[in-house]
């Protein structure tokens, strides 16, 4: 669509912007969204100050491990092996293995020719052949070199021989993993009362840097999304264009 985007993106170490030869190190992610989920945790403090953003920061982070810490037991307890997210994709891709047939052609060896089937949705045509190979726990989809566990292809031939697919998940989507990732333990925060008198050096904060009143003026950058072309003042009085309630015609007549 673009002949100079394509030349820029083909300058570019395919790495860099391609999952496909990320060398799996992305797990599937394409987008800022976990970013996003740690930044909605901390939803609030941002504007408070600073002694308060570190103590709302320990407090939240100290709720969110000690959740996580309980989930973890849950399952463990429970005798599930992985995560809640690995076995919802999972289930999501056992009910497409259902469609599929399997041709063994080195059982020794782990090797099975997968073709898929129309399945579920009537827009798909299906018949694609892939490669799984249990030896080396590939499939030529490459799904399971970028999300890390095991596409429909590598379940198909799970159910039709009885065989596991535990070895094509990777280690950081199980429960124990997951675990240990919330294993470490806060310690608690004695009251300000009960602190050690404080022998160190003493900051005076610099009184010329104390915010006036008002809004401060914002240092985010802005882009074409930030520019309003198609939309202009609308009054709220005679839902005219080109001025507001204060500057309505109207209003002054009255």
């Amino acid at each position: 669509m673009s002949e100079q985007a394509f030349k820029y993106i083909s300058e570019m170490d395919m790495e860099k912007w391609s999952i496909a030869f990320d060398g799996g190190h992305r797990y599937g992610y394409a987008t800022t969204n976990m970013a996003e989920v740690f930044n909605g945790v901390m939803k609030g403090a941002r504007f408070l100050p600073v002694a308060a953003i570190v103590e709302l920061t320990f407090y939240r982070v100290n709720k969110w491990f000690v959740k996580k810490r309980e989930i973890a037991r849950e399952r463990l307890a429970s005798n599930h092996p992985y995560t809640v997210y690995v076995e919802r994709k999972l289930e999501a891709n056992r009910r497409k293995a259902r469609y599929h047939s399997v041709e063994p052609f080195d059982i020794t060896n782990g090797k099975y020719e997968v073709t898929t089937g129309k399945g579920e949705r009537i827009e798909r045509k299906g018949g694609k052949r892939y490669t799984v190979n249990f030896s080396n726990r590939t499939c030529t989809c490459r799904k399971v070199r970028v999300f890390h566990y095991p596409c429909s292809h590598v379940l198909a031939v799970c159910s039709a021989y009885s065989l596991s697919e535990d070895t094509f998940v990777d280690r950081r989507f199980r429960t124990t993993s997951y675990m240990r990732t919330y294993e470490p333990q806060f310690e608690l925060v004695l009251d300000s009362t009960q602190w050690r008198e404080y022998n160190g050096p003493r900051l005076i904060a610099d009184t010329s840097r104390v915010r006036t009143k008002g809004r401060p003026r914002s240092k985010r950058l802005r882009n074409e999304m930030d520019d309003r072309t198609d939309r202009g003042l609308k009054c709220g009085l005679c839902n005219g264009t080109g001025h507001n309630r204060r500057s309505c015609a109207q209003r002054q007549r009255g």
